[in-house]
Parts: structure tokens; C-alpha cells; sequence
């Protein structure tokens, strides 16, 4: 069972029906969470968090045409859900397995499994020397952030307890901070189909009035393949990545996990234009000009959601 609070699991990650004959409904995940309004604190039997880690309004930032006084920002519109494990306080537990449950299992899980695009750590000693692990402790890499916080014996218990090396056990005065629970699992609150449970659009396109506060308008941005439904004839889909707007009245944005780059009117939201990237444009758009003509990039690096990694900027230039 997903669901169960003993067992840390990244919410994403569904039982294989094939092995299951009742698997889990929407509605039996949801009543083994809670759900009781804003600002309650996280625990070990999961909370929903709405809207999620990654929205409302999307990281990317927004936009904003000065003259007309109105900002232009996307967002995503979907739940998650965020689970707490209790860091096991027993003197005789290695102190870097006491760290890496504080430090890193809220990103690779509650057993260091590995969860969604993040690596698995329980294997980490197969791919990676000592030296290495300290380094990408201490300096990061990838999506990772680094470390500099933990001292040099934290990072060195860590790294001991990651290699399979001996260390000292946890004797609680070691411990610089003592944190009594850890991030055990989170993540998108989605069906067996993988789509969120919320009702469409799972993203969106706003236009707001920064003179009144007022929308003036709203668009689904992105459209899930697959999914139709005659009250939602756009789903609107998951996105990362800003808008950027231009003087003659156009925003360009990508974003989105379809792996497009569209083009909206300003004035009223419609969608004038769009083209299949190489590889998800999860960034946002640059414009400029050279000898008098605009052109626009967008880099394509691609590898969210579940979407393949891309290298590429392609560049457009406007009539």
C-alpha cells in the first residue's frame, strides 16, 4: 500500500494493477491523507498540499507591459501531497544515516529510494567514489544545491554512511541541529491515469489588471494528449518555464510538458501560433533585436515531467 505512513514513497509512484486486483481509487488516497484547510502542519500520515510545490504561479516569473499596467503570469493548478517521517532517535544508529534522513530524503526519498527524476542514493557507492559524494555534498550538482551549512564531519559522515563505510554511531550530542522528523515522501497528487485530480485546466495562462487586481483574463495553457473531454476541450498541463511580451501585442511562451512554443494576444488570450520543440522549453523566452529585426530563442533542455533531455536554442525571427 502506497499509503501506508510506514512506508516512505514518492506519491507519483502508483501500485502496477497487474499485481494488484483493488488497486487504490482517488478517493482511497485521498481519505488516508488529511485535509483540513490552510496552515496545518505536515505528518506522518500525509497532507494535502494545494496548490502545490510548484504553483499557483509558476517559478518562471511573470511579465509585465508597462504601458497597459498588466502582468502576465502562468501557473500550474493541481494538489500534492507532502508525508513527514520521524528521524529514528536511537543512540546506536550511524549519525550520517541520521543526517541523510534530515538532509536528503526529503529529494531521494525516505529510503534514499529514489524518487521521479531524482537518483537513488541506497546505490550511489556503485557509481560514485567518496571523494565525489563529499564534493556534490559540499558544491552541488546538477539540480542538486549545494550544502556549505553542514560542517566537514557532517558531509564526512554522510559521505561514510552513502559509501558502506564505518562510522561512529549517533550519540545525539554530535548533531549540530537535531530535527525530530524529515521530509518522507511528496509529490503530485495524480489518478491511475496520471492526470491530476483536480478538475481541468491543470495549467493556466492569466492576464491581470495591476491597476484594480482584477483577471482580465484566463486561458488553459497546454493540452494533455489523450484526454478529451467536451467541457475541458483544452486540459491545460503541467509547466515550468515564464512568458515573455513583446511591444506589438504578442506573448511567447513555452513551458509546457507537450513541448511547444506558443504565441497569445495580448489583449484577449487567443492562441495565434505554435510549434513542436526538440525537447521541452522548461525556461523563458529571451527576445532581442539585431539590425533592426526581432528575433526570439528559447532553450530547449527539456528532461521534467518525464519528457527527454534536449541541448538545443532555437531561435525565431518576426515579420
Amino acid at each position: 500500500d502506497l499509503y501506508d505512513p510506514q512506508r516512505p514513497a514518492f506519491i507519483d509512484d502508483f501500485v502496477d494493477h497487474a499485481q494488484n486486483d483493488n488497486p487504490p481509487t482517488v478517493l482511497d488516497k485521498f481519505r488516508s491523507v488529511r485535509s483540513d484547510g490552510q496552515f496545518i502542519p505536515p505528518d506522518t500520515t500525509g497532507i494535502i498540499i494545494y496548490p502545490g510545490f510548484d504553483g499557483g504561479a509558476e517559478w518562471g516569473g511573470a511579465a509585465v507591459d508597462p504601458n497597459q499596467g498588466v502582468l502576465y503570469v502562468n501557473s500550474n493548478e493541481m494538489a500534492w501531497i507532502l508525508r513527514m517521517g520521524k528521524v529514528d532517535q536511537n543512540s546506536g544508529q550511524a549519525l550520517g544515516k541520521t543526517l541523510a534522513q534530515i538532509h536528503c530524503a526529503r529529494c531521494h526519498g525516505g529510503e534514499l529510494q529514489g524518487v521521479g527524476e531524482m537518483p537513488a542514493l541506497v546505490s550511489v557507492k556503485d557509481r560514485l567514489s567518496p571523494e565525489n559524494i563529499s564534493n556534490i555534498i559540499l558544491n552541488g550538482q546538477g539540480a542538486m544545491p549545494g550544502m556549505p551549512q553542514l560542517t566537514e564531519a557532517e558531509i564526512q559522515s554522510i559521505t561514510n554512511y552513502l559509501s558502506g563505510l564505518a562510522e561512529d554511531t549517533d550519540h545525539r550530542a554530535e548533531l549540530t541541529v537535531e530535527l525530530p522528523y524529515y521530509v518522507a515522501g511528496f509529490g503530485r497528487f495524480k489518478d491511475d491515469r496520471g492526470y491530476p485530480v483536480v478538475q481541468p485546466p491543470w495549467g493556466q495562462l492569466s492576464a491581470i489588471d495591476l491597476n484594480s487586481g482584477e483577471y482580465l483574463w484566463q486561458v488553459p495553457l497546454g493540452h494533455e494528449p489523450g484526454f478529451e473531454d467536451p467541457d475541458y476541450p483544452v486540459s491545460g498541463q503541467e509547466n515550468y518555464g515564464g512568458p515573455v511580451v513583446t511591444a506589438g501585442g504578442l506573448l511567447f511562451i513555452a513551458a509546457t510538458k507537450d513541448e511547444k512554443l506558443r504565441a497569445f494576444q495580448l489583449s484577449n488570450g487567443a492562441l495565434l501560433w505554435e510549434i513542436d520543440l526538440p525537447a521541452g522549453g522548461y525556461a523563458t523566452p529571451a527576445t532581442y533585436s539585431v539590425a533592426g529585426k526581432q528575433y526570439l530563442v528559447i532553450a530547449c533542455g527539456g528532461g521534467k515531467m518525464g519528457t527527454a533531455s534536449g541541448d538545443q536554442y532555437l531561435a525565431f525571427a518576426l515579420p
